[in-house]
């Protein structure tokens, strides 16, 4: 009895102590250590239930004259209880194999999930940026600036190409420069300036050095776009953009404030186009790293996001 009892002990020890906090935690040598500890200790405790055994054996059959029966070796007995805590470690073992493989299947699969709706979501970040209206005014602008043989005709072909490159072919993975994303936002915002005599009302200030910092591609995009079809195409002379980019050692900071029409609808549209998409994106490639903050008050909507690093 007080052998089987060492057996299923040790088992349970292994399976439930051992394993679960040491061996799955990757605490390797504590493990190795604790599995030499451990089956010195159950050798030990083997070792005097047989000598126990043999004592009580003894004291009985020398008191009765009579020889010992026929006695199973220690040696064997000893390595048959550990064959039963190897059993019962190994089928531990097995079943824990099957079940980190199932869980890594369903990360895999998750992880797909979660991939393809990135590839949704880029998709319908790009057809809010070039939306028809956009790409119908550029080609207008373009026109007229040719009509009038314009020396920002090219320039203005040149941006937009490189617009057009960019949120096609260069935004494939989940984090690209920031001087990029910088860079594709000034060429945006230099096309819009055309349709204005007042380039002055479109600022952007960049404070901080975004040297080799990351960012998700087109992050910011949507929310210039909006600023764009809220305010600029409605107000056109008295309309006015206000962007910072603030750089700082923990976070990236994108604020956004432009101006509109009294009349102007906004909360029908989720306060502009693309927003609810770029929401979802931000949940995904940030997962409680940022923050989001829009509000209209006094015919002024404000957008102001926060990356946490």
């Amino acid at each position: 009895g007080l052998l089987l009892v060492v057996a299923v002990g040790t088992t349970y020890f292994f399976n439930y102590y051992l394993i679960p906090r040491f061996l799955l935690t990757k605490r390797y040598v504590l493990f190795a250590l604790l599995t030499l500890f451990t089956g010195l200790v159950s050798l030990w405790l083997e070792m005097l239930g047989i000598l126990t055994i043999f004592l009580h054996l003894i004291t009985r059959f020398s008191s009765t004259g009579k020889g010992l029966p026929f006695m199973i070796d220690p040696v064997f007995l000893i390595a048959g209880l550990y064959c039963v805590i190897l059993a019962g470690v190994a089928i531990r073992l097995i079943r824990l194999a099957f079940r980190l493989q199932s869980d890594q299947m369903t990360l895999k699969n998750r992880n797909l999930d979660v991939e393809n709706k990135l590839k949704e979501y880029k998709l319908n970040a790009l057809k809010a940026q070039f939306q028809p209206h956009f790409l119908f005014n550029t080609l207008n602008n373009l026109y007229w600036l040719t009509l009038n043989k314009s020396e920002e005709a090219p320039g203005l072909v040149l941006k937009l190409s490189d617009l057009l490159d960019y949120s096609l072919y260069r935004t494939k993975e989940n984090r690209v420069p920031l001087t990029n994303e910088i860079q594709y936002l000034h060429n945006y915002l230099d096309i819009i300036k055309i349709r204005f005599q007042d380039a002055s009302r479109i600022r952007f200030g960049i404070l901080g050095d975004p040297g080799n910092r990351m960012v998700a591609p087109l992050v910011f995009i949507t929310f210039l776009e909006n600023a764009c079809k809220h305010g600029l195409s409605q107000l056109i002379s008295d309309a006015w953009i206000k962007i910072l980019l603030e750089i700082n050692e923990s976070s990236i900071i994108f604020s956004i404030t432009n101006n509109y029409l009294p009349s102007e609808n906004l909360s029908k549209t989720e306060s502009g186009i693309g927003l609810a998409q770029v929401k979802s994106r931000l949940d995904l490639l940030y997962p409680g790293l940022h923050t989001l903050n829009i509000t209209q008050n006094n015919n002024e909507f404000h957008v102001n996001l926060v990356i946490h690093e």
